[in-house]
């Protein structure tokens, strides 16, 4: 499938090749380190003054616990995030969006939409500034300065709710994903705030989600294919973000149920697609080729149930419609089970430098290593 329509070509990136074979040279990981969290505890803090740092590993994991509740949200939570550096964490329901300091574990601010119902919150580059999506028409995605509480931009285009709105990691555009069925990449440099290029699945009458690379070079892109007597085949496709108007360089079928959520590994070697029922697929992002099926955990509602990687790419974890939050290793062997919400957790995020996990349902629970409490 191509990008139907280029705009303007993407932003350069220089400092990396375009080919598919130079974007994806495996990178072997021994592990990253992640300093301790604070949440204004004093054996942590002192930890974080005196910069140690620790590996995350399976008694890490085993460890963790409630270390707070945040209960400032009176609805169900729709979308968190952690900025780059792991300092803030941003959440986000219908209503409202709160920012908090991760190290002090306070709310910062609340910030309102008064028009429109937001949706899909996620850090641009800068601590100071988010994109999110409005849940009704027209659609706009607005680029929001959170330290001045103002809307920089609104991006127009989609013509029904957005699925799926995600920053690229190293460049200052991002992929958004709507029920009108069309992808469409975007740059918030762009004056005239229209999209660089747009992937129309409606031909084949189906919505996609994506991910981009940890590179920023290279994005993935899933949509129900067709059907088979077992059940749906989704479509796994490649692009590269230099040449995306050539086409998918690299594709694979899935029979499982419809892809819901799409992540690469922070290593780029895998990709983690969760569906909507209880089912994880874990791939190979070189090759596409399926490497574990994972289950075991809530989800009869066919929710749409966050998961994602650790940022050492060594573990998974999943929301789940009872209120668990289940970890994994990537080869599938269970981990953890932490109990706490009340509700379905149909979000989740580990802070990319800090040992520390937050999920939502309507409350927000920052979990950390119990002996760090």
């Amino acid at each position: 499938f191509f990008f139907l329509m280029i705009r303007r070509p993407p932003r350069s990136t220089q400092s990396r090749s375009s080919a598919a074979s130079d974007v994806y040279k495996r990178q072997v990981h021994g592990g990253i380190v992640f300093a301790g969290s604070s949440l204004d505890l004093p054996a942590t803090r002192q930890m974080e003054e005196e910069g140690r740092s620790f590996e995350l590993t399976n008694t890490l994991l085993k460890n963790l616990a409630s270390a707070k509740i945040l209960k400032d949200h009176k609805i169900e939570v729709n979308s968190l995030d952690f900025s780059s550096d792991g300092k803030l964490l941003v959440s986000c329901d219908d209503n409202t969006l709160n920012l908090y300091d991760v190290l002090e574990g306070r709310k910062l601010k609340t910030l309102y939409n008064k028009v429109y119902k937001i949706d899909l919150v996620r850090f641009t580059h800068h601590n100071e500034a988010v994109i999110c999506a409005a849940k009704s028409s027209p659609y706009y995605i607005f680029y929001w300065s959170i330290y001045e509480n103002e809307i920089i931009k609104r991006f127009s285009g989609h013509k029904d709710a957005l699925i799926c709105l995600e920053m690229n990691p190293c460049e200052d555009n991002f992929l958004s994903s709507s029920r009108d069925q069309t992808v469409k990449l975007w740059s918030l440099s762009c004056e005239d705030q229209e999209p660089d290029g747009i992937l129309d699945l409606t031909p084949k009458k189906t919505t996609a989600v994506v991910s981009f690379d940890p590179k920023g070079v290279v994005f993935a892109v899933a949509y129900i294919e067709g059907s088979s007597t077992s059940g749906p085949i989704n479509r796994l496709r490649l692009y590269d973000l230099k040449k995306y108007s050539d086409g998918s360089f690299l594709s694979n079928n899935f029979e499982c149920p419809e892809i819901r959520v799409l992540k690469f590994s922070g290593d780029g070697n895998h990709l983690l697609m969760g569906t909507s029922e209880d089912c994880l697929l874990l791939v190979d992002a070189y090759d596409l080729n399926l490497k574990k099926r994972i289950s075991g955990f809530a989800n009869d509602s066919g929710l749409r149930l966050e998961a994602c990687f650790t940022p050492d790419s060594k573990f998974l974890i999943s929301g789940s419609e009872n209120g668990v939050v289940h970890i994994w290793d990537v080869e599938g062997n269970e981990v953890q089970k932490l109990e706490g919400h009340p509700k379905a957790v149909t979000n989740v995020r580990f802070n990319p430098k800090y040992i520390l996990m937050a999920t939502a349902c309507t409350n927000i629970i920052l979990w950390m290593p119990k002996e760090w409490k």
